[in-house]
């Protein structure tokens, strides 16, 4: 949950940056369009194991 706060902060700010500098945010849309990109393939190799349920009778 931290890693989400932190990267609403930073996320936010860095928005805000961009459209300082550049005066429009389509920097700041690209970020992010390649950013999750980048997390949907880092992702894609993960397997969850199926977890085996005990019944108890």
């Amino acid at each position: 949950m931290v890693s989400h706060q932190c990267g609403a902060f930073v996320g936010s700010y860095v928005g805000g940056l961009v459209i300082d500098i550049y005066g429009s945010l389509d920097l700041a849309w690209i970020m992010a369009i390649i950013i999750s990109l980048f997390s949907a393939v880092i992702h894609f190799p993960i397997v969850e194991k199926e977890k085996s349920e005990e019944v108890f009778a």
